[in-house]
This record gives C-alpha cells, sequence and structure tokens, in this order.
C-alpha cells in the first residue's frame, strides 16, 4: 500500500495536463472517476485567435504570417466568443443573425472554411472585441478582466461577479450547467509577463480508497482557447494552484467568472 499511494501521488502532483494514459493508469490501480460530462456536455468547439477569427480586424503592418498580418483575437474575446456558442442566445451583427449551427459544424474554423464561414466567425470576434473595448496590439490584445459580464450583459446573459479561483464555486457552477471563465497571470518563457483568459467547461473528481487509506484530487478541465491544443484535465494543487503549459505558467493573481447562463 505505502509502494502505491507513493505513486499516486507522484502522478497528482503535477499541474500540466492529464494525460489519457495517465487516467488508464490510475484506473487500473483503484482510482474512480467523476466526471461532470456525464451529465453536462464540454464545449464542442475549439476555437483560437489567429485567422480566421481575426478576419475582421486591420490589417495595421503586423508581421506574423499565420496571423494573416492582423492582430490577434484576443484571448478574452475568443473566451467569451465560446461560452456564446455553447448557449446560443439571440445575437444580431449587423442586421444578421449568428447562425451558431453553422459555427459549431466543425470544431475548429481554419483558412480551408467557406468565405461565409469565416466571415461569420470574424464578425462575431469583432463584434465582442468591440463590446469588451478590446485594444489591439500585434503580439496580444488585451479586454479588461471584467469584460465578460459587459458582453453577456448585451445578449440577455449574466454570470457572477470576479471572485478568487475556487473549487466549491467551479463544481457548482458546473453541476448546474454553468461554464465559467478563467483568468490568471503568469510567465511566457520564464520571462515575459502574459496574462490570459479561457473557459473551464467540465471537471473530475478522483477518489482511491483501500482499507483505511483514502486519498482524492480534483481536477478542471480547461479550454485554452488555443485551437485545441493543451485543452484537458488539470490538477487543482493543495500547495497553490497553477498551470503549467509549454512556454507558459500561469500562478498568480488566479480569478473567476463562475455560472455564466441565460437570464
Amino acid at each position: 500500500l505505502a509502494n502505491t499511494a507513493k505513486k499516486k501521488s507522484v502522478m497528482q502532483t503535477r499541474s500540466e495536463k492529464l494525460e489519457i494514459y495517465e487516467i488508464w493508469e490510475m484506473e487500473d490501480q483503484g482510482w474512480q472517476f467523476e466526471r461532470s460530462n456525464t451529465k453536462f456536455p464540454e464545449l464542442s468547439v475549439k476555437w483560437g485567435q489567429g485567422y480566421p477569427y481575426n478576419c475582421k480586424l486591420e490589417q495595421k503592418g503586423c508581421t506574423n504570417a499565420a496571423y494573416d498580418y492582423r492582430c490577434p483575437a484576443g484571448c478574452g474575446v475568443v473566451a467569451i466568443a465560446q461560452a456564446l456558442a455553447y448557449y446560443e442566445p439571440k445575437l444580431s451583427i449587423n442586421g444578421q443573425l449568428v447562425d451558431w449551427k453553422m459555427l459549431k459544424k466543425q470544431t475548429c474554423i481554419d483558412r480551408s472554411a467557406s468565405r461565409q464561414l469565416k466571415n461569420h466567425i470574424g464578425f462575431l470576434m469583432k463584434w465582442i472585441g468591440d463590446k469588451a473595448e478590446a485594444k489591439h496590439e500585434c503580439d496580444a490584445t488585451s479586454t479588461n478582466i471584467n469584460a465578460i459580464e459587459v458582453v453577456l450583459g448585451q445578449v440577455g446573459m449574466q454570470c457572477d461577479k470576479l471572485t478568487p479561483f475556487n473549487w466549491n464555486s467551479i463544481y457548482n457552477s458546473i453541476n448546474n450547467g454553468s461554464l465559467v471563465e478563467a483568468n490568471a497571470v503568469g510567465l511566457e518563457n520564464e520571462v515575459e509577463e502574459v496574462c490570459h483568459s479561457w473557459i473551464i467547461d467540465g471537471y473530475m473528481i478522483a477518489n482511491f480508497n483501500f482499507e483505511s487509506y483514502k486519498e482524492q484530487a480534483f481536477y478542471v478541465h480547461n479550454n485554452w482557447g488555443w485551437n485545441g491544443s493543451y485543452d484537458g484535465y488539470y490538477l487543482l494543487e493543495d500547495a497553490g494552484i497553477k498551470f503549467d503549459l509549454p512556454g507558459v505558467k500561469l500562478d498568480r493573481l488566479l480569478n473567476i467568472h463562475a455560472n455564466i447562463k441565460k437570464k
């Protein structure tokens, strides 16, 4: 039991994405899992900040070809867009209703998409950015930390006020069928300070019981808004919540807007 327990503890003290093979290994070792996606689905879209999501932003001398020489759409904008896509509120942009079914027909929207689809997602991102008063720069687009409250109010939706990152609020929100927007500050490549916003669309509770020994671990399912890259389950550590991603470590000023929903 001591060796088994030690192996579990080592597996669970990492704040990187929990890989599927690790879940299988834990199941083989006796862990049991409670997953929110058995009751509420996770996001079906995995959108990003580059082209064509930013196709309605101006080309103003930016040098990143992947972004079509435009400013990125912005992580805050993408997080809000993905939340709206989940609930599909009635929204008209430039006199045209947003066709959520068309936008969600495929998980990602890339350069090969139809002109109609690229225009549609581009106008959605531009509209959100305008309402959020996004500040567009070639290397990053920023939004106010409470921008989601403003934008949701424009489409008959709401969320809780900003609170520190905590498991109970996330658990209760997801259990009620409501997404959570999260944001944090950290370092990119251990040098440059960065801020990021993303959507939490699920949770997982891992339980291990053997005779008198019990252990429990809590995970959140993050959709980072990076075209699906690194989406998955991440451990909430007792010693301090942080998320380790390739080239980026988010470990400061972690906050959430829970209970995203229609009014």
